[in-house]
């Protein structure tokens, strides 16, 4: 039977920065065809490589799900982690986006705690 480890980023862990990449291993007696993953409700993702993947994922704000699965001669059991990103950095990724697009942004992003 195949085994799916996430090994970054860690379950429960609060990310400030948007982009995540996530990696880990995955094994099987025989082989891993294919691993997917897949953030909250979203289409599944191929993730680059088998064995040891790595999935870039943007995250959204507040409670974040990600769960990967792997094929091999039988489809693997999913594993899942759960990443949360503080709201208050939405508005700032906002604003770089808007940037890069090359939209100018005046005035100040408050943050209340």
């Amino acid at each position: 039977m195949a085994t799916i480890t996430i090994t970054s980023p860690k379950n429960k862990s609060r990310s400030t920065d948007p982009y995540v990449l996530v990696s880990g291993t995955a094994f099987d007696n025989i082989e891993v065809a294919a691993v997917y993953c897949q953030l909250n409700d979203q289409e599944w993702e191929l993730a680059d490589g088998t064995t040891d993947w790595q999935y870039a994922v943007m995250l959204q704000p507040g409670s974040n799900v990600i769960t990967v699965m792997g094929t091999c001669n039988k489809q693997c059991q999913p594993v899942r982690v759960a990443i949360d990103r503080p709201p208050a950095f939405f508005g700032y990724l906002l604003a770089e986006e808007l940037k890069r697009a090359g939209i100018t942004v005046r005035g100040r992003l408050i943050e209340k705690e």
